[in-house]
């Protein structure tokens, strides 16, 4: 018997960063597929968490030629038409029996492949042309994390399937060694994502209170690298500390485990309120948080209001680090229900609960 083919068609250059690439890879070669990924990026970033597994085809952007075209076209075009220029030479020499595109650039190219394309919204582009081009091209199933989100992009698919930013897996018990007061904050480290509120709300908190950050970015960068001379004391003090080291999915479970609050906090001071794809963002941190068990204080975000009715957390207005503090007393004031709560959203949000309706469907 033939091994059935995928075909991922990737926009980006984060994929050791992207959960849903991840889950989505691992997902069907647990069901027996072989992989082809199509991504561009350069050699300095990293796509060691699935080479060895997959077949990775890498669309370098460098050189003299490449560099001009992309300044003729524009970022986005010249991605689409490199991505759409690659897929159809490998149609043939791979002949995939599913293809799924990530984001309109993704999808649009993945069309060029097959028909039948997948199309999985990660992003919600607000670049009009692009918008334009994937809705006038029929899409037959969409797979997107919120109903919100699929609201938005307004596209009348034959099937729409909600497949979360979170893990494959969750944990089914509380950590017998989770340390009391112990917040932890992984991802990136910009402003935006809120890392001086929470530092700020560690200063405001008790003694025996601690934050964990794991960042995206290593301790060589210029961002991490500022933070670390900027809280000196804190990290004197093991009140503060860092980790960096890359983890796998059940790693990264099985060291969120030990602590009792995780943070998800985007700054409005930092970005466009108007933005739909921030202010929608289904940050994979906090059904990461939620699969280990981790109660969460995060920013409202559109589409994931079922967390908090849940009790799984606390949603906070803004990113002020009084704010944050507060909701995290909250949670420390009846901690037991709110991360039992958290067990019970991330099996609801399960990744493979929710890409089994999807198998089931295109097999």
């Amino acid at each position: 018997m033939t091994q059935r083919r995928l075909l991922l068609i990737f926009p980006s250059k984060w994929v050791d960063f992207s959960p849903t690439l991840l889950n989505t890879i691992s997902y069907f070669r647990d069901h027996g597929y072989s992989i082809s990924l199509v991504f561009i990026g350069d050699d300095e970033y990293s796509s060691s968490a699935v080479e060895g597994h997959v077949d990775v085809i890498r669309l370098h952007h460098r050189g003299f030629l490449t560099s001009s075209l992309r300044r003729i076209l524009g970022g986005s075009l010249w991605k689409l038409l490199r991505l759409t220029w690659a897929a159809r030479r490998l149609r043939k020499r791979l002949a995939p029996h599913v293809v799924i595109g990530y984001d309109a650039i993704g999808y649009i190219a993945a069309r060029s492949v097959s028909r039948e394309a997948i199309f999985f919204s990660l992003e919600v582009s607000r670049i009009r042309y692009l918008n334009r081009l994937v809705r006038a091209l029929n899409v037959k199933t969409l797979l997107v994390q919120t109903q919100a989100r699929a609201d938005y992009i307004d596209i009348c698919a034959d099937r729409i399937f909600l497949v979360q930013n979170s893990p494959r897996r969750y944990l089914k018990n509380i950590s017998i060694d989770r340390r009391p007061k112990s917040w932890v904050l992984i991802g990136g480290t910009s402003p935006v994502n809120g890392i001086d509120s929470c530092i700020s709300a560690l200063r405001l908190g008790d003694e025996d209170h601690s934050l964990t950050i794991k960042p995206i970015l290593d301790s060589s960068s210029q961002e991490v690298s500022d933070l670390l001379i900027a809280n000196s004391d804190l990290l004197e003090s093991h009140r503060l500390s860092f980790y960096f080291e890359y983890m796998d999915e059940p790693e990264l479970l099985s060291f969120l485990a030990s602590f009792s609050i995780g943070f998800c906090v985007y700054d409005p001071r930092y970005y466009d309120v108007n933005d739909f794809n921030m202010a929608s963002s289904p940050a994979g941190k906090i059904f990461s948080y939620l699969a280990a068990g981790v109660p969460v204080v995060s920013t409202s975000i559109i589409g994931l209001e079922r967390i908090f009715e849940l009790g799984a957390g606390v949603a906070v207005a803004d990113a002020s680090a009084e704010g944050l503090l507060r909701a995290a007393r909250q949670i420390e004031g009846d901690y037991d229900a709110y991360a039992q709560a958290a067990l019970r959203a991330a099996a609801e949000s399960c990744f493979d609960t929710a890409m089994d309706d999807v198998f089931v469907s295109i097999t």
